[in-house]
């Protein structure tokens, strides 16, 4: 009765399926790595591990973002993209990067209207797409001082879209898009060299931190490849759906509280890294660029 309360007030809505589903899940280790990230970020910053476990939330972010069919732009996604940047004023951050709910929206507006035009026909794949997207993996390493995680969200989501594609057509949608036999597989490939790469430059991995990242990364992108819509049957284990449900369909709600409580929290606990209004518009901060 307390679980069915639960899913009453927080998701009861025409819209979600009852049952718990894939993207449920998905989206729940999503949450519970990005926690366990911003554990790292706040209050273990010296601990490398934490960061490390917490990359691999990242991929599944952008991807979902692509294989989604909607690119609705909620005034919740909007104000909860503005009131975390105006927390950064509050608890003596940088400006910049914006945070990643910015990237979120400029990718959910551009994201269909590039895929169309790189893949229109043969001749735009073959004198566009690779071009584009190694643009892309290349500007991504300037622009993450500008937005987290820049333009390498747009190569993630790329491949959650042709994924997608790929998926519709085999259930007999029809495409519009042009697609090679080995586009989705090449572009997933492509996105772990390119992620991999970043985040040991960024964090400054080294080691068996390399080997972990590397590793985590190809066995998450695997899973994220073959991603379907499905229902999932928990079995004994059913008690935790509705908690998985709640991590799935609240996600932004979660981002951005826990984001600001754990602000608060560090700003009591850590005031030499955090400091009440001593904020800046960009350059070294007291704080890892990327949260």
């Amino acid at each position: 009765m307390i679980f069915s309360s639960i899913q009453n007030v927080l998701f009861k809505t025409s819209s979600l399926p009852a049952h718990l589903t894939s993207y449920d899940v998905l989206k729940a280790a999503a949450v519970l790595l990005m926690i366990v990230d911003h554990v790292g970020y706040y209050f273990f910053p010296e601990n490398d591990g934490l960061r490390l476990i917490g990359r691999f939330c990242v991929p599944m972010w952008f991807f979902l973002i692509g294989y989604a069919r909607s690119r609705h732009l909620g005034w919740d996604l909007v104000g909860g993209a503005v009131l975390l940047s105006l927390s950064r004023f509050v608890f003596g951050m940088t400006i910049f990067p914006v945070n990643i709910l910015w990237t979120i929206i400029v990718i959910r507006l551009v994201l269909d209207p590039l895929m169309k035009r790189l893949l229109k026909d043969e001749v735009s794949y073959k004198r566009l797409f690779w071009v584009v997207m190694t643009v892309l993996a290349v500007l991504g390493a300037p622009l993450v001082l500008v937005t987290e995680y820049g333009t390498q969200g747009l190569i993630f989501a790329a491949a959650g879209y042709l994924c997608r594609k790929k998926y519709d057509m085999r259930e007999g949608s029809a495409g519009s898009i042009f697609m090679t036999k080995d586009i989705v597989s090449h572009l997933f490939v492509f996105s772990i060299f390119i992620f991999v790469i970043s985040q040991i430059l960024m964090f400054g991995f080294q080691g068996y931190e390399i080997v972990a990242l590397a590793i985590g990364t190809m066995i998450v992108v695997v899973g994220l490849y073959s991603f379907r819509p499905a229902e999932i049957q928990m079995g004994f284990l059913r008690f935790i759906v509705p908690f998985l449900q709640i991590m799935g369909r609240q996600t932004l709600w979660i981002y951005v509280g826990h984001t600001l409580l754990f602000r608060i929290v560090a700003t009591y606990i850590s005031p030499e890294r955090f400091a009440l209004w001593e904020w800046q518009w960009a350059g070294p901060e007291r704080v890892v660029v990327l949260e």
